[in-house]
């Protein structure tokens, strides 16, 4: 175990090992000759067939209870398990294994080990339909035992990789590979690299750039760790690494090499009983000729990996499989035409289904996804990770709309950015975007390379090939986004049948898009508002530091100085000092001013909006009809509404009339400001106007902002004044 766990040396602890357990079998060792067998069962995977382990560690557990060692005779059951549930003939054998394990350590009182099995009949009962995947999250009494959150993170792994799903693959692998060292030489460490070997693929044939590179290195990796190890098992593990090697290849965009790979690794595993790894194989390259339009070949491998998951145990796989490819099967007793045959003899038929009934399970498994995300980046990765694995596609664009600008953007770390411009013209095909813009349908195109609309655009200038499909993304009828699927392999990628299952995800998509712009708003909104108080203490200890204080100081020093002064110069001192204090008074009213208004507590909003018109420097025309005092909440937002805005009228519009007007009609206050100035105000530009939206909007209402440029600009809140605010009161 040492030479593995410090050198990586698997042939010299295997070979130590079996010297160990000959001199120990020779002289009758024990329990240190089980104990030897143990961890020699641990290790022969690295060179001999699983079963040979299960047989090794069943041995060795029969030698610990007899000699007393109870404690590693129950670590010998995750040895037993682990191994059956690759190589058992069926899922039932390695249930009833981790069923005695389980009951085993609760008598021993081996917690660990009831940990480590659980995570086993749990998978077993995902499989099984006993117990659904969604529920998937990682025990938190696993954090003290590394090796057991290891088997949860690689058991759920196995989960999401049989059930398709991308995402959970992607995360769970993730977080069991820092957890390889807690298991040396054990042979679960070969199929955690397998399913970060599949995740990463998956990953890669969405990414683009540096970050495909990236993904493509580490993928390297484990098929280089993989590789090593089919060299001195090729039992276990050749088919293994055929199949990474396949999902290599496909992600690299190398049809022909991922073509035999799949094939090598169905022939490699065709002769030994890995149950759901042959499975898994046949539906991996059923996938990968159904996304190249290959469906006679696709068809028939869906066929066979279900039949595979079905004969193992597998059975929400298998009814997962017929839900999403539904297929009628011949009746028990149907016999060959002509006589004579032997029942069962008919040919297979392939599945009566359209294009789209194959995207079922990418559909549910977009949805699932989408609706989880409130980023609009984690919402690009995402839906780009269930396309291109539902699609075959190469690439996946979500390109974003935003009228107000007129403008495109797309998904980047952080946030969005701008398309396009000068010299990015090959960032994104925005002949289609215009088009499907201009149309408002969707788009498939079987080479817009070649097609007069979209040949050129600089974005095919470089491209041999692109099938295209572009969707566009509707919120409420309006254009939101636009998403575009492409594939560089080959013509004709996509079928109009294909669509429908796209645009079933772009309405998914839509209202995810909402939640994410809502949920960003919200954060902004939250951290503006947190600025702007901190910046108001800043103000208000400035403002109380530079005048103020100065002042009391002040005031301190002249009545000390009349204390020691004769009595003939106390009246003149004493005048000094009432000056002063009356001074400090008027600066300290002036600093609570702005932080709520003296006229507005005293008075209501009508006196406080007349005071705000007194005060400004252009021409105001004011009409307030709010009969009584309006809910507090309601005054003190309207005020600083009418305030912001006649200051940037003055400031910054350079307007020479401004007309506000206050009107409560029902349960809805409306303030309404025009001015003739320059226009061009925006939310988006500074921090007033995004403070009052954000304060308007914390009082349940809306706020409308109108400003051409040189037009001028008018604003309206409506606030509501619901009973919860306490209405409008009596004057």
């Amino acid at each position: 175990m040492a030479a593995v766990a410090l050198r990586g040396d698997y042939a010299v602890g295997y070979r130590a090992l079996g010297r160990f357990l000959a001199a120990g079998e020779a002289r009758g060792y024990e329990p240190g000759t089980s104990q030897a067998r143990f961890l020699f069962a641990v290790q022969c995977c690295w060179f001999e067939p699983l079963e040979n382990g299960v047989q090794q560690a069943q041995r060795a557990r029969e030698g610990l209870l007899a000699g007393g060692d109870l404690a590693t005779a129950g670590y010998t059951y995750h040895t037993t398990v682990s191994c059956l549930l690759d190589c058992a003939p069926s899922l039932d054998a390695c249930v009833a294994e981790a069923e005695a394990g389980l009951a085993f350590a609760r008598r021993t009182g081996n917690e660990r080990v009831g940990q480590r099995l659980g995570c086993y009949r749990w998978l077993a009962g995902v499989l099984r339909g006993e117990s659904s995947a969604a529920a998937e999250a990682v025990p938190a009494d696993r954090d003290g035992n590394p090796l057991a959150l290891f088997n949860a993170h690689l058991t759920r792994a196995v989960a999401a990789a049989i059930f398709g799903d991308l995402a959970g693959l992607a995360r769970h692998t993730a977080a069991a590979m820092p957890l390889v060292a807690a298991a040396p030489g054990v042979y679960t460490v070969a199929v955690a690299r397998l399913l970060r070997g599949l995740a990463l693929a998956g990953q890669a044939r969405t990414a683009g750039g540096d970050q495909r590179a990236g993904l493509l290195a580490e993928l390297d990796e484990q098929v280089g760790w993989l590789a090593g190890r089919a060299a001195d098992a090729p039992d276990n593990f050749l088919h293994l690494v055929r199949l990474v090697e396949a999902e290599r290849a496909w992600a690299a965009g190398d049809f022909r090499a991922a073509a035999l790979a799949f094939d090598a690794a169905r022939r490699e595993a065709a002769g030994r009983q890995r149950p759901w790894h042959r499975a898994l194989i046949a539906e991996r390259a059923a996938r990968f000729y159904l996304a190249h339009g290959a469906e006679h070949a696709g068809y028939a491998l869906l066929g066979e990996a279900r039949q595979e998951y079905a004969t193992w145990g597998a059975t929400a796989k298998a009814a997962q499989l017929d839900w999403a490819y539904p297929a009628p099967r011949p009746a028990p007793d149907a016999t060959a035409a002509g006589g004579g045959g032997r029942p069962g003899d008919l040919p297979p038929r392939r599945a009566a289904v359209t294009t789209g009934t194959i995207d079922l399970l990418g559909i549910v498994s977009a949805s699932q996804a989408l609706s989880s995300e409130t980023s609009i980046e984690r919402l690009h990765a995402r839906v780009a990770e269930v396309l291109g694995a539902m699609t075959g596609a190469t690439g996946v664009h979500l390109l974003l709309w935003v009228g107000g600008r007129q403008d495109w953007l797309q998904p980047a770390p952080g946030g969005t950015v701008p398309v396009g411009g000068p010299g990015h013209e090959e960032a994104v095909p925005l002949s289609v975007l215009r088009y499907v813009q201009r149309t408002g349908e969707p788009l498939v195109a079987a080479d817009a390379a070649t097609d007069d609309r979209f040949a050129r655009d600089p974005y095919f200038a470089s491209a041999g090939c692109c099938s295209l499909l572009a969707v566009p993304v509707l919120s409420r009828g309006v254009l939101r986004a636009v998403l575009v699927v492409e594939n560089r392999l080959i013509r004709g990628a996509f079928t109009a049948e294909r669509l429908d299952a796209v645009q079933l995800i772009a309405g998914q998509l839509a209202i995810s898009l909402d939640n994410a712009q809502v949920y960003a708003e919200l954060t902004a909104s939250r951290a503006r508002i947190v600025a702007a108080s901190d910046q108001a203490r800043r103000r208000i200890e400035r403002d109380l530091h530079d005048g103020a204080q100065q002042r009391l100081v002040s005031l301190a020093l002249q009545l000390r100085a009349a204390q020691a002064a004769p009595p003939s110069e106390h009246a003149a001192l004493l005048d000094r000092a009432v000056a002063e204090a009356a001074a400090a008074a008027e600066e300290l009213r002036e600093i609570a001013r702005g932080i709520h208004p003296a006229a507005l507590a005293d008075g209501g909003l009508r006196p406080a909006l007349k005071a705000l018109a007194r005060r400004s420097p252009v021409l105001v025309d004011l009409q307030v009809r709010a009969d009584g005092r309006l809910p507090e909440q309601v005054e003190v937002s309207a005020y600083y509404v009418v305030a912001e805005a006649l200051t940037n009228a003055a400031r910054h519009a350079r307007a020479s009339a401004i007309t506000v007007q206050a009107e409560a009609d029902g349960d809805v206050l409306r303030v309404t400001i025009c001015d003739d100035g320059a226009g061009g105000a925006d939310f988006a530009r500074g921090t007033g106007l995004a403070g009052l939206k954000d304060r308007v909007e914390a009082a349940g209402g809306r706020i409308i902002l109108h400003s051409p440029r040189g037009a001028g600009t008018t604003l309206r809140a409506e606030l509501p004044l619901t009973p919860a605010n306490g209405g409008v009161t009596a004057p």
